[in-house]
């Protein structure tokens, strides 16, 4: 409906004569409807923005392969649905001067931190938020997040505002009343660090702060929650912005039309409705080009290669227990030899650096599969050897970071993986690697109980945040016939590694 009667979602549509006149009525309607008074009960002591209307650009979201917001909320595509929301100030936009995904989503959260409720972030620590964010700037970010939901992930991670910033303005500026002769300034800090909404914890200190401390590591909060930011495509299809509006929440509802609304909206010079419909793409566009370019050049550049066939090869302690079954010997320096498939000899890998590295980082028991003579994907198996657990921490996110990393246990004894996985075995991972493949023997449930935010769980796929503060922990199991779980506990031990114990006969809080 928005693009049958013309509401604007381009250059200029703030103030595009349709989408002024919506704006004009919401405002007559609040007055003469709602009895909103100015001087009355409308106490903006500065005044409200005007309201304002606009529609979001779905043809843009569907050419990006991104959701529509209003598709997000659970409506058809199709459907008409009107969105409200608030907005506390309109302030600048940011215009970034360059096409990583990854630097303007750390713009984006940079610009999110700033733009706080109440302009200090003295009330909640978390706010609702609307970001308008114009098609090149969105096709620049698809290249990275696939859709809104990974890029507000990854800001949820992010977006986060010096403790002591937040504490200062809690403290100075508090909506809710004089703190000061209540607490000393010390006091209120540790009082608010301790309150578990304001998620603070010791992080690497943001980007935008590395030439204003000498410092690795700051007490942040978090700003955002996932859940609570509206991300629209609009605005000038030939500009690179975004805008940033802090405010209250957003509410949708569907619109339910007459049946004969064409009718009635003829005689106005409007076309019936279904010439607006929009039709399920597949990105074809030079975006979705620029992905497949991108991630072609980031194998091509990361690429492990080595002389061997295609197939899946475990790690093996010695020479004698290399087989026909794809086995290779492990040597302490790193390199290896190995018994390929169909081989009748062993053979010396290549000794290509990047390899090399890679075999250093693995351990006796991990796997990896080789595709077209490169590493495509590593397996880590927790361990128990003499109380000590495998250590995978040599294992950089660079090395890994476009191969297919999993942590899997061994439920039977066999030749192709080895010994069954130990109740208690124990794995230790570099904090850096936050992204697995998760095998206990079938669909694995996250427990509700662990840290908020620390790991997620798509499928059989874990993602870990790695901004969580020491000691965050998650727990992820698979129900066996017999009522027990085995699960996976995640514990960051510090801001280096992440700890995996397996166990065999657990409890999960679901």
């Amino acid at each position: 409906m928005a693009r049958q009667l013309g509401v604007d979602c381009g250059q200029g549509m703030i103030s595009e004569s349709t989408n002024k006149a919506l704006g004009r009525f919401i405002d007559l309607m609040m007055l003469n409807l709602g009895g909103y008074y100015v001087k009355e009960n409308r106490m903006g002591t500065f005044g409200y923005l005007a309201p304002f209307a606009f529609a979001e650009d779905e043809e843009a979201c569907l050419r990006l392969g991104w959701t529509p917001y209003h598709v997000a909320k659970g409506y058809a595509q199709n459907a008409n649905v009107v969105t409200a929301s608030s907005a506390l100030a309109w302030g600048n936009n940011v215009t970034p001067a360059t096409d990583d995904p990854e630097r303007i989503m750390k713009l984006l959260a940079f610009d999110i931190t700033e733009k706080q409720q109440n302009g200090l972030g003295n009330t909640n620590p978390q706010v609702y938020r609307t970001v308008l964010i114009t098609e090149p700037v969105a096709k620049d970010l698809a290249v990275a997040y696939k859709d809104k939901s990974e890029l507000e992930n990854a800001l949820v991670a992010e977006a986060r505002r010096p403790h002591f910033m937040r504490a200062y303005a809690n403290y100075w500026a508090n909506t809710g009343g004089v703190q000061s002769g209540r607490y000393t300034f010390g006091e209120y800090y540790d009082k608010l660090r301790q309150d578990p909404r304001e998620q603070a914890a010791l992080t690497d200190a943001p980007e935008w702060l590395e030439g204003l401390t000498d410092r690795s590591q700051i007490e942040t909060i978090a700003t955002m929650k996932k859940g609570q930011t509206a991300f629209l495509i609009a605005g000038d299809q030939a500009r690179n912005k975004f805008m940033t509006l802090p405010g209250g929440g957003c509410v949708s509802i569907e619109i339910k039309l007459p049946n004969n609304w064409d009718e009635l909206v003829a005689p106005m010079g409007y076309r019936p409705l279904r010439d607006f419909y929009l039709e399920e793409q597949t990105p074809q566009t030079p975006t979705a080009e620029k992905m497949a370019t991108a991630r072609q050049e980031r194998a091509e550049s990361a690429a492990v290669t080595v002389n061997l066939t295609d197939g899946e090869y475990r790690l093996v302690p010695s020479m004698e227990q290399l087989t026909a079954e794809g086995r290779v010997f492990k040597t302490a320096d790193g390199l290896a030899s190995a018994w390929a498939y169909g081989s009748s000899s062993a053979k010396t890998l290549s000794v290509e650096e990047a390899f090399a590295d890679l075999m250093k980082g693995l351990f006796v028991g991990c796997s990896f599969t080789v595709r077209q003579g490169r590493v495509v994907g590593i397996t880590l198996r927790p361990q128990s050897s003499g109380g000590r657990a495998a250590s995978a921490t040599g294992l950089s996110a660079e090395l890994v970071d476009d191969l297919d990393v999993a942590i899997s246990v061994v439920l039977r004894q066999n030749a192709r993986e080895g010994k069954k996985t130990d109740d208690g075995a124990t794995l230790v991972v570099s904090a850096r690697l936050t992204k697995f493949a998760v095998d206990l023997g079938g669909e694995p449930n996250l427990d509700r109980d662990g840290s908020e935010g620390f790991l997620t769980l798509n499928g059989s796929r874990a993602t870990l945040n790695p901004r969580a503060q020491a000691g965050a922990s998650a727990k992820i199991g698979v129900k066996t016939p017999d009522g027990a779980w085995r699960t996976l506990t995640f514990v960051k031990r510090d801001r280096r590694i992440i700890e995996i114990v397996y166990r065999t006969n657990d409890v999960l809080t679901r």
